[in-house]
Parts: structure tokens; sequence; C-alpha cells
């Protein structure tokens, strides 16, 4: 009798400690809205239809793709073009007939707009692009161009032909 009850005084505080949840497995992952961006690399032929590529006589266009978990996604290019040649090819580009908002020409927004999308991104996505983000605002005009799923801001250097392309897949 007395053995089963020394098992008992050994057993039942590891029991109490188990039911009360002092042995609970230790997380190491991050929870699903706190995983960071994947920054990746990308070129402009794999964001833009051929047509378009050969329209603004771009080839070989590397840029920076930021790849969120939820399958968001925004990429960056810097490309010599003549700019109105980009503003009227992007403003072309086809977009699915079913789309509720969709734009068919590029229009002029403000550094407004810029900094309220700055506000909007994850801070690993500003710090990676941060030349995007802080232009000169005397030195660029931005025209953005709604083509859905994509939304293009382009912001075109003044007396330059010096284009930085932003592609957002808006889901």
């Amino acid at each position: 009798m007395t053995r089963i009850f020394v098992k008992w005084i050994v057993v039942l505080p590891l029991l109490i400690l188990l039911a009360l949840g002092i042995c609970k497995k230790p997380i190491f992952e991050k929870p699903l809205d706190e995983v960071p961006p994947l920054v990746l690399a990308t070129s402009l032929e794999d964001s833009l239809p051929s047509v378009t590529i050969k329209a603004l006589n771009l080839k070989n266009i590397d840029g920076i793709k930021i790849q969120y978990n939820n399958g968001l996604y925004a990429s960056y290019f810097e490309y010599q073009a003549d700019p109105e040649t980009v503003i009227k090819t992007i403003s072309q580009l086809p977009f699915p007939i079913y789309t509720t908002l969709a734009d068919t020409i590029c229009r002029p927004i403000g550094f407004d707009a810029i900094d309220l999308m700055r506000n909007q991104i994850s801070s690993i996505e500003r710090e990676t692009m941060e030349s995007f983000w802080t232009i000169d605002q005397n030195s660029f005009v931005v025209y953005e161009c709604i083509k859905a799923p994509f939304k293009h801001t382009l912001q075109i250097r003044k007396n330059s032909n010096r284009i930085f392309h932003r592609i957002e897949f808006m889901g």
C-alpha cells in the first residue's frame, strides 16, 4: 500500500503540472500575419506582355519583387525609355472584360498618393525600394494606371528618360 502511495506522490504533481499547461510546446514560428515578405529578383519580361516589351524596346531589364505570404506582390523596375511611349503603351495594356475598375489612360497623380501608398506597405518593402519611395518631388512626375489585377505606378524624371516603374498585383 505504501508503494502505491509513493507512486502517486511522484505522479500526482506531474499530472497537475501537465494539467496546468506548464509543459506547453514552444512556438518557434511566427504567426502567418507576421511573416515578412520575400525579396526576389524578377525581370520586366516576367511582368509585362512581350508585345509591350517590344513596343518599349526594352530588353533584359531586371528588377526586385516583394512577395507577401498572402499572394500579393509588387515588382520594381528602373529603365530608360521615352516617357510618352511608356505612358501610351501602359495605357493600352489589356484588362479582363469583367473588371470593375480599369483605366484606359495613365493619369497623373500627386505625391500625396505616393505618401499614402508608402504608408500602406511593409517596412521591408519601403526599405528595400527606398529609391522609389524617396524621390525628389521637384524632379519627377507620377502617373498611375490600373489594369486589374495590376496597378502600374510610373515615376518619370523630368527632362530625362529615366523611368521608375512599380507593378503591384492587387489580387
